[in-house]
């Protein structure tokens, strides 16, 4: 299992808003458009340093009242692909980044589902997609247990495992 870090509180926007871009430089890399990613929220801020209450003004989510979790596993995320924009009226809004001189292409990564987990499972992160160990997704498997069967059954499917009944 794969999982990509975001930095807070854009992982809260798409574990529990309406996030359903993510701004990146590069495209989705093919092998994973449609694959399940858990989504890890990284240890520090964006470098951006909007806080929660700014995007709850700019985006009408409630961000601010979130849980800001660091240094965790929050969701398990689909990717139905990329696009480049370079739109000057702004695809993807209000989460979709623009193209500018500071940064010439952006890519937005279209999510197509989230699943939150019932708590958040501690782990360390890395750049780009990586390697989730096992004890970590032993961890996300347990944590399936306070959830409803549907989304403990879409997780543990994502995890290649068989949901208890």
């Amino acid at each position: 299992m794969r999982a990509l870090t975001v930095r807070q509180p854009y992982a809260d926007a798409i574990a529990f808003g309406t996030k359903r871009v993510e701004n990146r430089t590069k495209p989705l890399p093919a092998k994973y458009v449609g694959v399940p990613v858990l989504l890890h929220a990284a240890k520090e801020p964006h470098a951006s340093r909007l806080t929660a209450l700014d995007l709850s003004q700019i985006t009408g989510d409630r961000i601010h009242e979130w849980q800001d979790t660091r240094s965790a596993i929050l969701a398990v995320v689909r990717f139905k692909g990329s696009h480049r924009c370079a739109d000057v009226h702004w695809c993807c809004r209000p989460w979709g980044q623009v193209e500018t001189t500071t940064t010439p292409e952006v890519w937005h990564w279209e999510i197509d589902e989230v699943i939150r987990l019932a708590e958040p499972v501690p782990a360390t992160g890395a750049l780009g997609f990586w390697k989730v160990p096992e004890d970590v997704t032993a961890r996300i498997e347990q944590s399936c247990h306070d959830l409803p069967y549907e989304d403990a059954k879409r997780i543990l499917a994502a995890l290649d495992k068989e949901p208890a009944k």
